[in-house]
């Protein structure tokens, strides 16, 4: 092969839309547990565990993949000042369920698929006020 030839893939057009794809996560849920360690009178640490949940939803010439769910790990901290000021923090991840599609075969062919394994990771802090 001459390493100067270049061969490239035909192009396809998607004038009329439709090869569009849209896809909707929605009803988030996370049930879990957080056991907690008190370090003192005013700080504790916690180690949360979790199922998180979600709906997906598509819309256009591909296969439904299927609902997301993932298991949660965080571990955070909680301490109460002396002058009564709440602190929160705490970090985590999600790891989610693998998911797949692939086209149904109309305008998308049913060769064409894809598939992830999403995790998501967080941080929050939290500041507030002890009455």
């Amino acid at each position: 092969a001459d390493p100067g030839n270049v061969t490239e893939a035909p192009v396809v057009s998607d004038t009329g839309g439709a090869k569009d794809v849209s896809f909707s996560i929605d009803n988030l849920v996370n049930y879990y547990i957080a056991p907690t360690l008190v370090l003192s009178d005013t700080s504790s640490l916690y180690l949360k565990v979790g199922l998180t949940e979600a709906d997906v939803t598509v819309s256009g010439d591909i296969t439904s993949p299927g609902n997301l769910s993932g298991t949660t790990w965080a571990l955070g901290t909680r301490t109460v000042l002396a002058s009564g000021i709440f602190i929160k923090t705490e970090a985590g991840f999600t790891d989610y369920n693998g998911i797949n599609a692939a086209g149904k075969g109309t305008s998308i062919d049913a060769s064409n698929t894809y598939s992830a394994e999403p995790t998501v990771a967080f941080g929050t802090v939290a500041l507030g006020f002890r009455f």
